[in-house]
């Protein structure tokens, strides 16, 4: 629209003096000039000052028409912006509104659009001024001032109650308006729905919450695998059931962070819980607690009978599980509990207690890191508690295999000793008394000389049966061997084998005399030697046996070497431990016992012989070295 100057009073009225002044001077000095009689100049005078007033009058219309029609012109002007306006509000979304703040104090205009957002109608927001406060949500209608000045600078989110109960998210931005002096007369503003907007913002914030929940637990998870490593390290590393368990309280106390640590393991009875330690830092006396009978209702033998984990985050959640439990908690100044049942191979084998001086939710993952750090645990202390036992068992099957082993040669050895001295004499006291008698049937006459055959007879049988006690004597437990030690014991028994067999023996010799055999390892090269051979006899079919004996670097050392027929080890020793052949087991077996190894090799693919290595320490085990 093309801009219409305004003509102001001031302006007029100095064009209209400055025009009416130098007319008056001029006209009246050229009508001097030009007509000086006195009549003809007041003539022309009245004339003058007619055509003045009518030339004035024409112009002052023509003023007054211009400045009509500038005024119309604005006013359209002006009508068509104020239509243009509330075209514009009608159309948007957006709430305008302009809001009076001196008396009477009420909303000078509301757009359409306030329908939408609070379901009145604009007409309801001028009949009740106080409408508007009335929608805004309670528990912002109080910083309502606040919140409007802050508009005046940037917009600011304000909640609005829908007619129908619903919440709405407005953003509002205001505008002052003031007088002259400076007076806040109106407020104008604009309010917009942000409802979707902020439900997508809350939306995105619980993403961003949830996200970064995920990465506190990912954390909270690698932290926790991290101390359970640790946990499993230490436990690796234990050699004893008692080093467990002070593991278990230990790194329980410090790993859990709790107040208290108590551990309680159900004794081989089954029927107490006994307590085997504990990390207390309450005032509470754990004296009661030492040993506790699983019929007894308490929370640690609750969870042994039951081997269920409880977790407690307040002492009124212990009361509910189990009357009297939060009174257990308040006298240990606990707040919160955790129980875990240690369980190994299906059988609780005690129970673990973390007591927290403050409240605590257990989350899932603090859950599943006690629950997996107590099952290792009760592991550890299984495996070792079972290690120690097969220790002690065979601990004891070693003494008895040992004194099974004494006593059998103490045995022979009785056996030898009655068989060479009382059955050797016995029988040579008979043989004595035969001999008498048949020096005494010779003196008779001829006619005994069947008797006298017979005697004879009963001679050679007594002494044939005297060699034989003495050979089985010998056998048994060759006095040799006490006696002469076990070179001279082995080169006894490689003459009665070869005498009896038919083998070629080679004896290989290198005992040092300046080295003490114990009586122990003595006897056992020696049965191993006998066993050999005893063996290359029966099954190997073979014509020559190296035997070498010899003391080397603590160890005394046996080989023997035969080439006869070879045969399946393994299958040998499987056998044996069904018990078809006990050989190669006992050999093996005595040289266990006494802290010694062997070695067998034999070929059963076409190639022949078989080798028996055996080394045997000069101090026997348990001796001390």
């Amino acid at each position: 629209m093309k801009r219409v100057p305004a003509l102001s009073p001031t302006r007029i009225t100095a064009v209209y003096a400055a025009g009416a002044t130098i007319w008056i001077l001029v006209s009246d000095r050229l009508v001097g000039m030009w007509f000086p009689d006195a009549e003809s100049f007041v003539l022309l005078q009245n004339l003058k000052g007619l055509a003045f007033v009518l030339a004035t009058s024409v112009l002052l219309y023509t003023t007054l028409v211009m400045e009509r029609r500038r005024i119309q012109r604005l006013e359209h002007a002006r009508h068509s912006d104020r239509e243009l306006i509330r075209l514009l509000t009608t159309l948007v979304r957006d709430v305008v509104f302009r809001y009076r703040m001196v008396d009477p104090k009420g909303f000078d205009y509301v757009s359409p659009a306030i329908t939408d957002l609070t379901g009145h109608t604009p007409q309801d927001f001028y009949d009740d001024p106080d409408l508007g406060r009335r929608h805004i949500h309670e528990e912002d209608r109080e910083r309502i001032p606040d919140r409007v000045r802050r508009a005046f600078d940037e917009p600011v989110l304000m909640r609005w109650t829908h007619r129908d109960g619903s919440t709405l998210w407005t953003e509002m931005k205001t505008v002052p308006v003031r007088d002259d002096t400076g007076r806040l007369v109106a407020i104008e503003g604009i309010a917009r729905d942000v409802t979707a907007f902020q439900a997508v913002n809350r939306q995105l914030e619980r993403a961003l919450e949830s996200e970064e929940s995920a990465r506190q637990a990912a954390q909270r998870s690698e932290e926790y695998s991290n101390r359970l490593r640790e946990v499993i390290t230490e436990l690796v590393e234990a050699r004893t059931a008692d080093e467990v368990r002070d593991l278990i309280i230990q790194r329980s106390h410090r790993t859990a962070r709790a107040q208290s640590c108590i551990v309680g393991m159900i004794d081989p009875t089954g029927r107490n819980l006994e307590i085997v330690g504990a990390i207390h830092e309450g005032t509470a006396s754990l004296d009661e607690y030492q040993r506790i009978p699983l019929d007894r209702d308490t929370i640690p033998t609750r969870i042994a009978r039951t081997g269920e984990a409880v977790w407690f985050g307040s002492p009124a959640e212990a009361e509910a599980w189990m009357p009297g439990g939060a009174a257990v908690m308040e006298s240990f100044g606990s707040k919160s509990y955790a129980g875990l049942p240690l369980v190994a191979e299906g059988r609780v084998l005690g129970v673990l207690a973390l007591a927290y001086d403050e409240p605590r939710l257990f989350d899932e993952s603090e859950r599943g890191f006690l629950v997996a750090m107590a099952h290792q645990c009760a592991a550890a202390y299984e495996r070792t508690r079972l290690r120690e036992a097969t220790v002690k068992s065979q601990r004891r099957l070693y003494t008895l295999s040992q004194q099974m082993i004494e006593a059998q040669e103490n045995e022979r050895r009785h056996i030898a000793r009655e068989l060479h001295d009382e059955f050797g004499q016995l029988l040579g006291a008979l043989n004595f008394n035969l001999h008498i008698a048949i020096e005494k049937q010779e003196e008779d006459d001829e006619r005994s000389s069947s008797a006298l055959a017979e005697l004879y007879d009963s001679v050679d049988l007594l002494e044939e049966l005297f060699g034989q006690v003495r050979a089985l004597s010998r056998e048994l437990r060759p006095a040799i061997l006490d006696d002469l030690g076990l070179g001279a014991a082995v080169e006894w028994l490689v003459e009665g084998f070869t005498e009896r067999s038919g083998l070629a023996i080679h004896l290989d010799d290198r005992i040092d005399p300046a080295v003490a055999i114990p009586p122990s390892i003595a006897t056992t090269a020696y049965r191993i030697v006998q066993e050999s051979l005893a063996n290359v006899t029966r099954h190997a079919a073979a014509e020559r046996v190296d035997l070498g004996i010899s003391t080397e670097t603590g160890e005394l050392h046996l080989v023997i070497r035969d080439d006869g027929q070879g045969f399946d080890v393994s299958e040998a020793f499987e056998q044996a431990t069904r018990g078809s052949s006990l050989g190669l087991l006992s050999m093996t077996e005595r040289a266990e016992l006494v802290g010694g190894r062997t070695e067998i090799r034999s070929f059963s693919d076409g190639r022949t012989g078989t080798v028996v290595r055996v080394w045997l320490p000069l101090v026997p085990r348990g001796t001390g070295s």
